[in-house]
């Protein structure tokens, strides 16, 4: 019995490391406790994958039919088209007012995750009063972090082109993500700061060839962001996942790059605190301090659960003091809510139900106002 269960737990960890792709440089994993690890990390995606309000919600979402328009190739890059689900009112209602825009951007690792996923949390907020844009953008091993940028920033750009034709405000869009999706969405946006201002205000890396290219297009005016158990700084997750023991099954340094000034380049927490790091004079200050004004949000919503064991805390934390206590960027606000795990903060928004949904949906409505 005991020979089946360590049989089984080998050919689980050997699987994971086989479907995911893993670097085996280093060999197949052998030792006890990382295949224990590895067989814990497996499991607990599963089990966030296919039980619980995901597939209930999803169901009543099925039943509803709800009016949306759906599959809008937004862009297309090297022969395959991107495409987004748009969901909003119905269209031509007389004396119709425009409507706040949310895009938001879904996490899954960078390399899972699709739009049709969250279908019932668009409908959530499509009922609270916002026009909500779900854009799918390529995956690893398809596309490394760059590539997704771009999706996203194509799917920004095009929000803002055409979201007034289904009730949207093109002048008031929001962008908002989850998990890996919440690290995109901050990571579009100081990467878009720093393109636009020519890399003036941003540290170098010795390494040139680490550092990102430039956005695609440039970003529209975002007015805010929503942030839900994100990374931030890639390099301290990378070794909290070596701590879990899924490391080398995880998409994360394969699609942002080995070296430290690879994962830095790509860790929006860093990209801010670079900015802060070093004396300017008296007018590049005052130029750097209005490109902040003119190419960032200038509210922020931080967002995590205290009980999250796949991304710590401590990542909101510190990005929410960077935008805070050091940048002082507009008005920024850090919301930790207790016994909250990774998947709780965008799963329960599905249903419009539950006491955390209705405190969400308020912390959502008090930021947009804020510049209504």
């Amino acid at each position: 019995m005991i020979l089946e269960i360590v049989v089984s737990l080998y050919v689980i960890a050997f699987f994971v490391y086989f479907i995911t792709n893993a670097d085996l440089a280093p060999g197949l994993p052998l030792h006890p406790v990382r295949v224990v690890k590895v067989n814990i990390a497996f499991a607990g995606h599963i089990v966030g994958m296919l039980i619980g309000p995901v597939i209930a919600t999803y169901s009543r979402f099925l039943i509803r039919r709800p009016s949306f328009t759906k599959g809008i190739v937004y862009a297309e890059r090297n022969g395959e088209v991107r495409k987004l689900d748009l969901h909003h009112p119905i269209r031509g209602a007389k004396n119709q007012v425009k409507m706040p825009v949310v895009v938001f951007i879904y996490g899954g690792a960078w390399c899972s995750g699709s739009k049709d996923i969250y279908a019932p949390l668009a409908q959530s907020l499509l009922s609270a009063g916002y026009v909500v844009v779900v854009p799918n953008y390529v995956l690893y091993p398809k596309g490394k972090v760059e590539d997704m940028l771009d999706d996203i920033a194509d799917a920004l750009v095009w929000t803002h082109n055409h979201v007034s034709q289904y009730g949207g405000d093109p002048s008031n869009i929001h962008i908002m993500g989850h998990s890996a999706g919440a690290h995109l969405a901050a990571l579009v946006l100081v990467h878009n700061f720093n393109s636009q201002t020519n890399g003036e205000f941003c540290v170098h890396p010795t390494d040139r060839d680490s550092e990102m290219r430039p956005l695609v297009v440039a970003l529209p005016r975002i007015r805010s962001a929503t942030l839900l158990a994100g990374v931030y700084n890639i390099h301290d997750h990378y070794l909290y996942e070596a701590q879990r023991g899924c490391e080398n099954i995880s998409a994360m340094a394969r699609c942002m790059g080995v070296t430290r000034d690879c994962l830095d380049a790509r860790s929006p927490d860093v990209l801010l605190r670079n900015i802060n790091c070093f004396d300017i004079g008296a007018d590049s200050l005052a130029r750097r301090n209005a490109a902040l004004v003119g190419y960032l949000p200038s509210d922020w919503l931080i967002i995590h659960g205290d009980n999250d064991t796949t991304v710590p805390i401590h990542q909101s934390v510190d990005f929410y003091n960077v935008l805070h206590n050091e940048l002082c960027i507009g008005n920024s606000k850090l919301k930790v809510y207790p016994r909250v795990d990774h998947g709780t903060p965008i799963l329960v928004p599905m249903s419009l139900d539950s006491d955390y949904t209705q405190d969400f949906l308020q912390e959502l409505h008090s930021l947009m106002k804020q510049r209504n």
